[in-house]
């Protein structure tokens, strides 16, 4: 399989899979939803769904993890044309904001295992820092793929229209983390225009992906 075959493919199938496993994790929209910026709501939730818990984590890092390789492989198809730079600049933020998403999953692991007192005193620091990280990291993504997205629309054979819905949609929800971060009793409110936000990055991310699986292959 080529490169360009096996990027694509985890740049398709990689994002559906984060999108799936973060719409079913505890606390968050479907089971047993959870106020994002409430400590002890969050972590009564995921302990209290420890496996199912502790499955999503597994499989949003592997979604996550592909989708990031799918963009790196992508972009190394920009190597010396239109969009490289912007590229380059916007794969590093997703890259490391991606590392934090990941990170702030791991915790998630700590405090499925809350089932004590003493337990969950460790499991409200623990939500501390994942709440940091998750909104720290989250302005690093929101931030690489709009760079990402209008170094892709400089571009003649990409879909310009779809590249600058995406950049939109990048700014929108860096504006909902920001907002989060400047606030902490608007931590919800930011956090459902993120999430909003992720269903378009989803989308371009398996657009781009089919179109990545289609192109020659990479010397």
């Amino acid at each position: 399989m080529s490169l360009n075959k096996l990027g694509g493919l985890a740049l398709f199938l990689g994002p559906l899979l984060a999108l799936i496993f973060f719409l079913i994790q505890p606390s968050g929209l479907f089971i047993a939803s959870a106020d994002p910026s409430d400590a002890m709501a969050t972590i009564d939730s995921l302990a209290g769904n420890a496996v199912l818990t502790k499955l999503t984590v597994l499989i949003i890092a592997v979604g996550l993890i592909w989708t990031t390789f799918g963009i790196y492989v992508l972009q190394s198809n920009l190597r010396g044309g239109d969009g490289d730079s912007l590229t380059r600049i916007g794969l590093a933020g997703i890259g490391i904001g991606t590392i934090g998403w990941i990170t702030a999953q791991g915790l998630n692991l700590v405090m499925a295992d809350a089932t004590s007192a003493d337990a969950v005193q460790v499991a409200e620091s623990v939500y501390a820092v994942r709440l940091g990280i998750t909104l720290l990291s989250g302005v690093g993504i929101s931030l690489g793929f709009l760079v990402f997205s209008v170094g892709i629309a400089t571009r003649e054979d990409f879909n310009k229209i779809a590249a600058l819905i995406a950049a939109l949609a990048s700014a929108v929800a860096l504006i909902g983390f920001l907002i989060a971060v400047g606030d902490s009793s608007l931590v919800a409110t930011g956090f459902t225009i993120s999430r909003v936000c992720y269903l378009f990055w989803t989308a371009w991310a398996v657009h781009l992906g089919w179109g990545l699986l289609r192109r020659p292959m990479s010397e």
